[in-house]
C-alpha cells in the first residue's frame, strides 16, 4: 500500500491525534527547569499506559472490560491504589463506572459467543467488529493522553536545558513530540491489531482440525485478559513483554496485512453489503482511479477492479492485492507497490470467469489445481451483478457454462448407460423368463 493512500485512509485519525495531543500536552504544567530523570511514579505511569495499548489493540472489548471493571472497583472504595500511580490515573478515566462496565461485559461475551463458530465468526466480525474497530481506536487515541502527559514533558525539559531554550520554544518542541508520541500509540495499535487479526484469519480459514477456531478463539480470550490483569498489576513488566510482541508485529506486518485485507475485501465487506447495501452495485471502474494506475494506462481503461492473486507466480505475492485491468482491447494485472515498484503483466490465452459460493474467481490454463494456474485472480462477489458486463467487456469465457454443459453432458452420460443397463437387465430378465417358459413346455409335453 502506497505511502500517499496510507496518509489518505488514516487522515481523520491523524487529525484527532492532532487534537488529542495538544490538549494533553497543554493541560500538563511542565517546569522549563526540570530534571533529566525520571522518576519511579512517572515511569510506572509510562508503563501502565502502554501495557494496556498492546491489550487493546489485541481485543479492545476485552481490555476495556477488565480496565473500566477495575477502574470501577477501585472508585468503590473498597481497595486505596495510593501505591500504584497508573490505578490512580485509570481511577479518573470515564471508563472507571459500573454502567461502562457492564455495558462492554455484555458486548464481550456476545462477541465471544459469535466468534465461537465459523459462520457467526462472519457475521460478528461484519457487525460487532467494526464497532470494536472504532472503540479501539477511540481508546488507543485517549490512551495518548497519559502517554503525552509524562513522556512529552520530560523530553521538552531535557531538551530545553540542554539548548537553553525559551519558554515558547519548549512549548512547541512539548507539543511536536507529543503528537509524534501519539502517531507511534496508533502505529503499535494498528500493528499488533494486524498482526492478532491475521493469526485468527489463519485459524479461521485454514483449521485443519474442526473447532480448532473455537479453540484458538478461547485461548486468544484468556491470554489477552491475563495480560491486562498483568498490565495493572506489573505496568514495568508488562510493558517488557508487549515490546516483545511489538517487534514480532513489526516483522511479520507485511504478510498479516495482506491476508487482513484480503479477508476484510472477501469476507467481512461483501457480507456486510449482503445485510446491509443488497442494492449497491460496484463499478467496474471506479470513480478514484488507484495511485500510478491512470497514469500508466493514459486513462484509455475499460475495467479495473480490485482483486488478489491467489497463486504465487508472475511476481505477485499469494494473496497480494492487485487490479484486473482492461484497456485497448487487453487485459492486465497491475499493482503499485511501495516505493515506486510497478508490476504490469499482460494475461494472454483465454481468460475464465466462475461464480463461486465466497468470490468470483478469473483465471488461465483449465488446471483443476489453482497452484498450477499461470493466473488465479479472485474477485469480490458483488462482481456477480454486473458478470455479464464484465464477461463482454474484458472477453472473457464464462466457465459456469463450461461447468454446467460438462454436468449435463456427465448426466446424459449416465442415463445413457442406466438405459443400456436396463435394456440388457430387461434382455437377460426376458431370456431368463423364455427359458423357463421352454422348460415348464418340454415338461409339460413329457407328462
Amino acid at each position: 500500500m502506497q505511502i500517499k493512500a496510507i496518509f489518505k485512509e488514516h487522515l481523520h485519525i491523524i487529525v484527532l491525534l492532532l487534537v488529542f495531543s495538544f490538549i494533553a500536552t497543554s493541560s500538563t504544567a511542565y517546569n522549563n527547569t526540570g530534571s533529566n530523570i525520571y522518576t519511579n511514579e512517572e515511569i510506572s505511569i509510562l508503563g501502565g499506559a502502554f501495557a494496556p495499548l498492546i491489550s487493546l489493540s489485541s481485543s479492545p472489548f476485552i481490555a476495556l472490560t477488565i480496565l473500566s471493571g477495575a477502574g470501577a472497583f477501585l472508585n468503590s472504595g473498597v481497595v486505596n491504589p495510593e501505591d500504584a500511580s497508573f490505578l490512580q490515573t485509570l481511577t479518573q478515566l470515564p471508563i472507571s463506572t459500573t454502567g461502562v462496565f457492564i455495558f462492554f461485559l455484555l458486548v464481550t461475551i456476545a462477541s465471544f459467543l459469535l466468534n465461537l463458530l465459523g459462520p457467526t465468526k462472519i457475521f460478528s466480525d461484519a457487525t460487532l467488529g467494526k464497532l470494536e474497530n472504532y472503540i479501539g481506536i477511540i481508546a488507543s487515541i485517549g490512551g495518548t493522553f497519559i502517554l503525552s502527559s509524562v513522556t512529552a514533558v520530560y523530553a521538552a525539559e531535557t531538551a530545553g536545558l540542554g539548548l537553553g531554550s525559551s519558554y515558547l520554544g519548549s512549548y512547541i518542541l512539548t507539543h511536536v513530540i507529543s503528537f509524534f508520541l501519539a502517531v507511534l500509540a496508533y502505529i503499535v495499535y494498528i500493528v499488533i491489531k494486524t498482526m492478532i487479526m491475521a493469526i485468527d484469519i489463519l485459524a479461521f480459514l485454514f483449521s485443519p482440525i474442526p473447532g480448532l477456531s473455537a479453540l484458538f478463539t478461547i485461548t486468544k480470550h484468556t491470554t489477552i485478559g491475563l495480560y491486562t490483569w498483568f498490565a495493572l498489576a506489573n505496568p514495568i513488566a508488562a510493558s517488557i513483554v508487549g515490546l516483545i510482541c511489538l517487534v514480532i508485529a513489526f516483522l511479520v506486518f507485511r504478510a498479516a496485512k495482506r491476508l487482513e485485507l484480503y479477508y476484510r475485501k472477501i469476507y467481512i465487506i461483501p457480507f456486510f453489503n449482503a445485510l446491509f447495501r443488497r442494492d449497491l452495485i460496484v463499478p467496474l471502474v471506479p470513480k478514484k482511479m488507484p495511485y500510478g494506475l491512470a497514469k500508466e494506462f493514459l486513462k484509455n481503461i475499460d475495467i479495473c477492479i480490485e482483486g488478489f492473486f491467489m497463486n504465487k507466480v508472475s511476481k505477485f505475492y499469494k494473496r497480494e492485492l492487485c487490479y484486473f485491468v482492461r484497456s485497448e482491447g487487453k487485459n492486465y494485472l497491475f499493482k503499485k507497490r511501495f516505493l515506486g515498484k510497478t508490476i504490469k503483466n499482460e494475461i494472454n490465452g483465454d481468460v475464465y470467469i466462475e461464480k463461486c459460493f465466497r468470490f468470483i474467481r478469473v483465471f488461465t490454463d483449465e488446471s483443476l489445481n489453482m497452484n498450477l494456474r499461470n493466473v488465479c485472480l479472485v474477485l469480490r462477489r458483488e462482481h456477480s451483478k454486473n458478470k455479464i458486463e464484465l464477461i463482454e467487456k474484458a472477453r472473457l469465457i464464462d466457465y459456469n457454462l463450461i461447468l454446467e454443459e460438462r454436468r449435463r453432458k456427465k448426466a446424459a452420460e449416465i442415463a445413457e448407460k442406466a438405459r443400456l443397463i436396463k435394456e440388457k437387465a430387461a434382455e437377460k430378465i426376458s431370456a431368463a423368463g423364455k427359458s423357463i417358459q421352454n422348460t415348464f413346455s418340454r415338461f409339460f409335453k413329457k407328462k
